[in-house]
Order: C-alpha cells, then sequence, then structure tokens
C-alpha cells in the first residue's frame, strides 16, 4: 500500500450495503439538486419509475416523483 500511495493512489472508505431486496416506504426530504442528480442517474440506467409506471413523460418534479415513487412501492408490496 506504501508503494501505490507513493505513486499517487487515494485510499477510499467503501461502506458495506447489504441489499434486502426488501422494499420500504420512506418520507425523505432531499436538496433538490441531490434528488435531480439522482433522477439523472437513474434516467441514464432506465431506472425512473415514472418509465416503469406508464406515466406521461413532461417536466419531472419532487412530488410527482416521490408519488410515482409511493406508488410503486404500494404496488410491489401488494403483489400487484
Amino acid at each position: 500500500m506504501a508503494r501505490d500511495l507513493a505513486e499517487g493512489s487515494v485510499p477510499a472508505v467503501v461502506p458495506l450495503v447489504i441489499e434486502t431486496s426488501r422494499a420500504v416506504k420512506a418520507n425523505i426530504a432531499l436538496d433538490a439538486g441531490l434528488l435531480s442528480a439522482i433522477d439523472e442517474a437513474a434516467t441514464k440506467r432506465g431506472l425512473m419509475l415514472r418509465h416503469r409506471l406508464r406515466m406521461p413523460p413532461g417536466p419531472s418534479g419532487a412530488a410527482r416523483d416521490a408519488s410515482a415513487l409511493a406508488a410503486g412501492i404500494d404496488n410491489a408490496a401488494s403483489g400487484g
């Protein structure tokens, strides 16, 4: 590791997050810029809920996305 550091490497702490594959409903508040960045990354990966829920295209909004998320989670939890 000393050689790696000398060559310019930077150590990083990466948290271990164990996926449970269980959806939970959460009411959270995020900075608009953070939410926009999350939406953009999800869209690039084809993960936006509005596409899965066949929501019409249009301007994105935190309230609409949160509503779609809640509907998707409720739908998944009920087996629908």
